[in-house]
């Protein structure tokens, strides 16, 4: 229940536009890698780089919370109703 989300195509503008209003927080890719990578920057053809704020260090930045929590996940420290049907532990 923290965040409303919602699964659509975005246009180029609107995070330009989110951005230019101080309402771009952070932007990141995820895909069926398992891995929650940041974007430092956009760039498009006639476009000025965009450059998304973005602290590495910061544990609580949403791409570093959702990254540890799929890697718990992934490392078994934690279960979930679906772990267990893509996820096996292979002993040593």
């Amino acid at each position: 229940g923290e965040f409303e989300v919602s699964e659509r195509p975005i246009e180029l503008l609107e995070v330009q536009e989110a951005h230019e209003e101080g309402r771009l927080k952070e932007v990141f890719g995820c895909g069926t890698a398992c891995t929650v990578a940041p974007v430092c920057g956009l760039k498009r053809a006639g476009m000025k780089v965009m450059d998304i704020p973005f602290d590495t260090s910061d544990p609580s930045t949403l791409t570093a919370r959702l990254m540890k929590a799929m890697q718990d996940i992934q490392y078994g420290r934690t279960q979930t109703k679906c772990s267990s049907s893509w996820s096996i532990t292979i002993v040593r």
